[in-house]
């Protein structure tokens, strides 16, 4: 006799509304806030705009405030550059920014320059009298174009950048690097704080090879920036205050990034994929927020402003709660960019959680059954970040649900609200909203 033995899948108790999730992605991703760049007008109007719909949900300001001001010293974007061989006998030469090279230094510059080209080992060999020799070739008035392709030999590197920066000083500096031409454009945030006033450029092999056969033609590189100095970032945080006296000072934290790259001059960066990470715990706050249902331990909502900055929000509330004792126990749910059309398997990265953490434990059980309810295809691996590695100690044990993103879309103008998989990105929502549901009940 065979028995077949069926289990109805049965429904939430609380239903995630899809709908209302992408209206708010849309407006999270929208021109208005122009990419998004901790320390602008811009996000501080993004983060009042958060704080008015928890507002509205019934949640708590945590402690005392919905928005948790902290000082960024400078914030940048560098929203455009050009660069182009001058003078050859080919003609002119022009290369596509943020495809054949990257800008590091924030400032704005323009300028037509001759070149001098330098090999990394060749500088790093050089005696006393051959490097005043190349001094008097008045490097302070051009570009060095060095390369580094090849050489990982970083104490090499250093030393030959040190009589760049405190000897050479050229008005701008090149280097050969050894990565691929990017097929798209896609916005890394890296800034070179070691050359202040110079221009600092990092070009793909393709494009270095093609400048090593350049003859005795000039550069002309511009770049456009904008800093601002002196500014303010806003966590945005609330919660649902925990019933269990035994367990003040224990909270779980549901966390996503506020802030993106920024717009450049001529590309919008919506970042509607970690949009939509935040626009799913602005809905888990509302249904949870409705359900009436009292947790045993503060349940923390936390939207991190300035982590695409090295002033970051996360590390401004680990300084100001934890490492001062006002929190002393933290299970940690960072909620990434989701339903991205082009990868099928959700990343869960617990590796942060120690074994013997029963409670935490629980929690992943309780997140992998949900996956298993809503039919969302689940892979394990460990991801780093600044923000996950502020939100990581003994006091604080973090895990991540996102997609890993292996195309780069995420910092691409492709991420638009057209990437995400709306049936794929309801079922991960209510795989969310009902575990966070089944936590806050105390299972």
């Amino acid at each position: 006799v065979l028995l077949i033995v069926f289990f109805p899948q049965l429904p939430s108790a609380y239903k995630f509304d899809a709908e209302e999730a992408f209206n708010n992605i849309e407006a999270l991703s929208s021109d208005k806030y122009r990419g998004r760049l901790a320390g602008t007008d811009e996000n501080e109007e993004l983060a009042e705009y958060i704080q008015t719909e928890m507002k509205s949900y019934g949640i708590q300001p945590f402690d005392g405030e919905f928005l948790h001001e902290f000082d960024i010293e400078r914030s940048i974007n560098i929203k455009n550059a050009t660069l182009e061989l001058v003078g050859s006998s080919a003609g002119d030469k022009k290369f596509e920014f943020r495809k054949d090279y990257y800008v590091s230094s924030p400032i704005n510059f323009s300028g037509e320059f001759e070149v001098v080209k330098l090999e990394v080992n060749e500088l790093y060999e050089m005696n006393r009298a051959q490097r005043e020799a190349l001094l008097e070739n008045d490097l302070d008035k051009k570009l060095i174009m060095i390369n580094i392709y090849g050489n990982m030999d970083y104490r090499v590197i250093n030393t030959v950048l040190q009589f760049i920066v405190n000897q050479a000083r050229p008005q701008a500096i090149i280097f050969l690097d050894g990565w691929e031409r990017e097929g798209y454009v896609s916005k890394h945030i890296i800034i070179n704080k070691i050359f202040s006033n110079t221009a600092v450029v990092s070009v793909s092999k393709e494009m270095g090879d093609e400048m090593q056969r350049m003859g005795n033609s000039k550069i002309k590189v511009s770049v456009e920036a904008d800093v601002y100095e002196n500014t303010k970032g806003y966590n945005v945080m609330g919660y649902i205050p925990g019933t269990d006296e035994t367990k003040k000072g224990q909270s779980i934290i549901i966390g996503s990034k506020l802030d993106f790259v920024g717009d450049d001059s001529n590309i919008r960066y919506q970042g509607a994929l970690e949009a939509g990470g935040l626009a799913v715990q602005l809905e888990i706050a509302k249904k949870l927020a409705a359900s009436g249902i009292k947790p045993k331990q503060d349940i923390i909502f936390a939207f991190w402003d300035g982590s695409y900055n090295e002033y970051r929000g996360s590390s401004y509330f680990v300084k100001k709660y934890v490492d001062s004792g006002k929190i002393k126990q933290v299970t940690y749910i960072d909620i990434g960019n989701l339903a991205n059309k082009q990868e099928k398997t959700l990343l869960m990265d617990t590796s942060r959680i120690f074994p013997k953490n029963k409670d935490a434990q629980t929690y992943i059980k309780i997140l992998k059954d949900n996956a298993r309810k809503q039919g969302v295809k689940i892979g394990y691996g460990s991801v780093s970040s600044p923000l996950m590695i502020d939100l990581n100690s003994k006091i604080i044990q973090s895990m991540l649900i996102s997609n890993t993103d292996k195309e780069g879309i995420s910092t691409t103008s492709k991420d638009t609200i057209d990437m995400i998989d709306r049936n794929r990105y309801k079922k991960i929502g209510q795989m969310l909203l009902d575990t966070i549901v089944e936590i806050a009940r105390g299972k």
